[in-house]
C-alpha cells in the first residue's frame, strides 16, 4: 500500500481510500513524492487536503508580503 493510499473501511463495510492531495496544484502524495494523479479512483475515495512543499513555500511567502504590507 502506498502513502498515498490508506484504506477505511466504513461501518456499511465499504473500503474507501484517503487520498493525499495539495489544495493549490492538485498533485498527490505518493510514496513520499509529490505527483500528478494518473489513476485515483473516484469511486470510494476520500481526498485529505494540504499543501505539497512547492505550494507551501509559496504560500508563505504570500503571508510574508501581506505582513509587510499590514505593517
Amino acid at each position: 500500500m502506498s502513502e498515498a493510499e490508506k484504506y477505511i473501511t466504513a461501518a456499511s463495510g465499504d473500503t474507501a481510500v484517503i487520498v493525499v492531495k495539495c489544495c493549490a496544484c492538485r498533485r498527490v502524495r505518493e510514496d513520499g513524492h509529490w505527483l500528478f494523479p494518473k489513476n485515483i479512483p473516484e469511486r470510494n475515495s476520500i481526498y485529505s487536503h494540504t499543501y505539497c512543499p512547492a505550494c507551501l513555500k509559496d504560500a508563505y511567502a504570500t503571508l510574508d508580503v501581506l505582513e509587510v504590507c499590514a505593517g
